[in-house]
C-alpha cells in the first residue's frame, strides 16, 4: 500500500482546510433551511455554490448531530430543520 502524505490533503482552496470548508458549508445549509424550510438534496450544492462532495459531507455531519431531518417524497429526498 502506498503511503499518503497527509499534508497533501490538508488544504482545500485558498488556504481553507477541508474541515473548515465542511463546517462553513454546514452553517450555510442550516441558514438556508431556516430561510426556505426544506430543500431538495440534489439542488443543495448548486444553490450553495459548493462542490457536491463538500455539501454531502456537511449534510452527513449535520445528520450525525441530529440537526437535519430527511424526508423522501416521490423519488426525491428533501432536507429540513428537525421537527420538535
Amino acid at each position: 500500500m502506498m503511503a499518503v502524505d497527509k499534508a497533501e490533503y490538508a488544504v482545500e482552496r485558498n488556504g481553507v482546510t477541508v474541515e473548515q470548508a465542511i463546517a462553513r458549508c454546514a452553517e450555510q445549509i442550516l441558514k438556508m433551511l431556516v430561510e426556505r424550510g426544506e430543500v431538495n438534496v440534489l439542488l443543495l450544492s448548486e444553490r450553495l455554490g459548493e462542490r457536491s462532495v463538500i455539501t454531502y459531507q456537511a449534510l452527513g455531519w449535520l445528520a450525525c448531530e441530529k440537526r437535519v431531518h430527511y424526508e423522501a417524497r416521490e423519488n426525491q429526498v428533501y432536507v429540513s430543520a428537525p421537527r420538535p
